[in-house]
Parts: C-alpha cells; structure tokens; sequence
C-alpha cells in the first residue's frame, strides 16, 4: 500500500520525505524513501541478498513491509541487533466496503479545517504513543496541514464536544490506509474510535473507495476493527531505528 500511494503521490523524483526510488530483481520490489525507510514487498523465496547489497552503505531510519520479508532483511543488511525506537510485528487487516457496519453512537464527522488546533494536539499525543511520527507540536501542525489538503483527515464531534481522530496513512482511488486514529484516554472504551473510522470509510466508499486496510496495533484495536468487518490478512513489522542506522 505505501509503495503504491508514494508512487501515486510523488512519483519517482519527488523531493517530499515519503517521495520514493524503487529497486527490483523481477520477483521482489523494494522501495527506499526519501526519509530512510526501506518498504520491501517479496514472495516467498526470494534472494533476501540481492536486496541487502543494493542497500549496502545507505542510511535507514526504519523497516516497514510484511515480517515475512522485512524480518529477513533486517538481518541481512547486519541491523537486527541496532538500536530501535520500535520493533513490533502487528496483524495487518482488510475491509472489503461493501461489508462494512457501521456502529451506532453519538456524533458525526466534520473536516479538520476548523478545528486544525485541536486535531494537531490529538496528532501529536497519538505519535507519542506510538513513539513515531512528529514528536513536536510544530511537526504535528506540519501533519495536520497536510491531512487537511489530501482530505486524509476528519473529527468525530458531539454538539461542541470532539471524540475522535480518524485518518489516512495511504490513500489510491480504490484502496485507502487507515492510520492516525486517537481516541483521548478518558474517552476510550466507548467504540468511538471504531464509529469515527466506519463513518470515515463510508464517506470514501460513497467517493468509489472499495476497499481497506489497516495495522492493528494492540489486542483491543483488533476487536474494535474485527467489529467494523476487517479480517485479518497478515502480519506487517514495524521497524524503527533510533537514529539513522547504515546497512552494511
């Protein structure tokens, strides 16, 4: 997914962080962001070597693609022993819309346009959270700016009161990415992170969205969205390096 939605959105010279170079072999397909993540997708058998030799020398900031194939990776570029902020293995999930529910409850979504304010504060509690992403109020203003002018990102309100944050990782004409979802602790337990990302997803299959995808990142995440329809499809590893790491 973030191979395709880099590609879609930036193309192959782009100078955006998430703009990407692409290297293959015919079989597996590697993408290296701007930023310093590698993003691999491989089939089963895959020469594991052949990738880490182009990536010999470069500098990464982090490892994201399906264990199967970033866990090999990891080890072959000599940095399964260097330091990380994360090292996690997530079920990956898929939604096909017209399968969708959509949960009862209270409030509807509006854009974050007018309440840009309040949905950088919610942005940079999540990243911290998930020790990724800004970790300072002016990169998740950065952020929020960016959702508001892709359309990746709307607020659950009741009346004058936000509950949720619902957004966009990835997002292609037929398939979007669901990321950057924040319920504020003393609101959680109420499904409404779960309600924000349904009415969210509705409104992109009204626009010809027909699918979905997600990373589940705790055991309650994964019940809340199993409650939406999402079935499991794999298992994603999310490696981040504390501090640019070189590939031998």
């Amino acid at each position: 997914m973030f191979l395709r939605s880099n590609l879609a959105a930036h193309g192959l010279r782009g100078t955006y962080p998430h703009a990407t170079r692409f290297w293959t072999d015919g079989t597996a397909v590697l993408g290296l962001t701007r930023a310093g993540f590698a993003l691999p997708f491989a089939p089963d058998g895959w020469d594991v070597n052949r990738a880490a030799h182009a990536m010999s020398g470069m500098d990464l900031n982090g490892i994201i693609g399906p264990a199967a194939v970033a866990r090999p990776l990891l080890a072959a570029c000599g940095l399964s022993q260097a330091p990380m902020q994360r090292n996690d293995d997530a079920p990956q999930m898929g939604l096909s819309l017209d399968a969708l529910v959509t949960p009862d409850g209270p409030g509807k979504l509006v854009p974050l346009d007018a309440h840009a304010g309040q949905a950088a504060l919610w942005r940079l509690a999540a990243n911290r959270e998930a020790e990724a992403g800004a970790q300072d109020i002016e990169g998740a203003r950065a952020e929020v700016a960016r959702w508001i002018a892709q359309d990746r990102g709307r607020l659950l309100i009741d009346g004058d009161t936000p509950l949720a944050l619902t957004g966009l990782n990835a997002a292609l004409p037929d398939i979007v990415q669901v990321g950057g979802v924040y319920v504020p602790p003393a609101r959680r337990g109420a499904r409404l992170a779960g309600r924000a990302v349904a009415l969210d997803l509705d409104r992109r299959r009204a626009l010809g969205v027909t699918r979905a995808t997600l990373f589940a990142d705790s055991v309650q995440a994964l019940r809340s969205y199993a409650r939406l329809g999402f079935v499991r499809t794999g298992t994603v590893a999310l490696i981040l390096f504390d501090g640019p790491q070189r590939a031998v």
